[in-house]
């Protein structure tokens, strides 16, 4: 089988980050936080996500990992606050994550 691209790596990383972000969301709306499954979940997650980094770094500069990162994360945030939470997104913000989209196509085929 062969390995995921770095830049899909990344994106995959970013994704997994999302699912930690859920727990630590549901966690900050308890009264006590720090003291919740949900918290100790989401702690968990980021932390896994050590390993990957580890795999990424030696074929990619931190610089673009760094935008890949950011905008994938952008974007999936904005995913699950739509979809999980019922966050809306004005057209403004539609547009910036477009032009973010069109970064990482750039950063793919040119970096």
């Amino acid at each position: 089988m062969k390995a995921l691209p770095p830049i899909v790596l990344t994106m995959v990383i970013s994704g997994v980050c999302i699912i930690g972000d859920y727990y630590l969301k549901r966690a900050s709306q308890t009264a006590a936080p720090f003291r919740t499954m949900a918290f100790a979940i989401g702690v968990l997650i980021f932390a896994s996500t050590a390993i990957g980094w580890v795999l990424i770094f030696p074929h990619m500069k931190l610089g673009v990992v760094g935008v890949v990162y950011g905008v994938s994360t952008v974007l999936f945030m904005a995913l699950l606050g739509r979809l999980v939470f019922g966050e809306s997104l004005r057209p403004q913000e539609l547009f910036g994550m477009g032009l973010g989209i069109a970064s990482i196509v750039l950063l793919a085929r040119f970096a």
